[in-house]
């Protein structure tokens, strides 16, 4: 007897189950009820199952995805040297007792630093230099030989490669790396994907270089039309790296724990104990997953945005009257770039023209 019978039974009869709690929730009731009529049923469900498991694999990687996976490495290169550039051009400030950044030659006095001591709050930051890792925030994730391989246990976690998990999306999307091999056929490419492959080593170079990239540039040495090009050029990387993501994602299942920050790129998530949020629990660090959203593999590190009728530096008053931003939006913003609308809400560029109005 399922709960939609016993449900008819009370309605009809009017006999009181005293063994039976209807609670608000049906989904609580309905964990008791067995989806098929017998065993021999599910047995037979069963093996299909297994069966599909196993030969899902060869519908990834998705052909039509594949450009799309391309086209993220690029704009993930472009960005990453253009970040190192700019950074040489407009200085970057990071607080030393709290994740607070900003984007200036001084750093503002808005008192929101929660210090490094307990209990402290509204406190005056510490700045210092920032770095490259202050405004693309690196976010790891294990890198799987086979995407359907079995679950990472946690005795095996050595065993596999930290990778940023932009990669490894685009890996497991069909972009073909040496250093990270895979378990991947030309088949599943297609026909018409050969050259995918044979452009591969090419990205690859170009995330290399970019990943090293340390030549020292002086604002000196650069005109102001090509700063202004090169901070273009990195912010269109950085809507065409997440539009593109944000595309992946779709077809690619991401992980993300409910309680921190871990990402695994995969149809399942792993098995390591990795979790300090529950350390000392029943389950020891387990991860919980859930769906990953955008910003949990690309996070945008939002800063305080300086208009023109702003005064250098910030100050604590003023705080409810600034605006907010991306960091590498506003990076890209003070070396020249134009600003797209979507954010001028969070910047209030027209904020001070809405004022005036309203007075007027």
């Amino acid at each position: 007897m399922n709960v939609f019978s016993a449900l008819q039974i009370m309605m009809t009869s009017q006999i009181k189950i005293p063994w039976m709690c209807f609670h608000s929730k049906i989904q609580n009731c309905l964990v008791h009820t067995r989806p098929c009529k017998s065993k021999k049923e599910w047995k037979k469900l069963r093996f299909m199952i297994v069966e599909r498991t196993k030969n899902r694999a060869k519908y990834y990687p998705v052909p039509y995805m594949v450009p799309v996976a391309r086209e993220v490495m690029k704009a993930r290169a472009v960005l990453l040297e253009g970040v190192s550039k700019l950074m040489t051009i407009m200085p970057v400030k990071a607080c030393r007792h709290c994740s607070e950044i900003f984007v200036g030659h001084i750093g503002h006095h808005i008192r929101t630093c929660q210090g490094h001591k307990r209990g402290e709050k509204k406190l005056m930051h510490d700045w210092i230099e920032g770095n490259i890792n202050d405004i693309i925030v690196p976010v790891e994730t294990f890198h799987l030989y086979d995407m359907f391989q079995d679950v990472i246990k946690h005795d095996e976690r050595f065993d596999f490669d930290r990778i940023p998990a932009v990669v490894e999306l685009c890996i497991q999307a069909g972009v073909d790396l040496p250093e990270y091999p895979t378990n991947r056929t030309s088949q599943s490419l297609g026909m018409n994907d050969r050259s995918h492959v044979q452009s591969s080593n090419n990205i690859s170079d170009n995330v290399n270089k970019a990943s090293i990239n340390t030549e020292v540039l002086e604002a000196s040495s650069h005109l102001p039309g090509e700063i202004c090009a090169l901070a273009g050029r990195t912010l269109q990387a950085w809507e065409t790296m997440r539009l593109g993501i944000k595309k992946l994602m779709f077809v690619y299942p991401v992980k993300v724990c409910k309680y921190c920050p871990e990402v695994h790129v995969g149809p399942s998530g792993h098995k390591v104990r990795m979790c300090g949020i529950f350390k000392y629990d029943s389950w020891k660090g387990l991860h919980m997953w859930k769906r990953a959203e955008l910003d949990d593999l690309i996070p945008p590190r939002y800063v305080w945005h300086i208009r023109e009728q702003d005064p250098t530096p910030l100050v604590d008053e003023g705080r409810g009257f600034y605006g907010h931003a991306p960091a590498i939006v506003e990076l890209c913003v003070q070396a020249g770039a134009a600003i797209t609308h979507k954010y001028h809400r969070g910047m209030k560029i027209n904020d001070h023209l809405e004022r005036s109005v309203d007075e007027a």
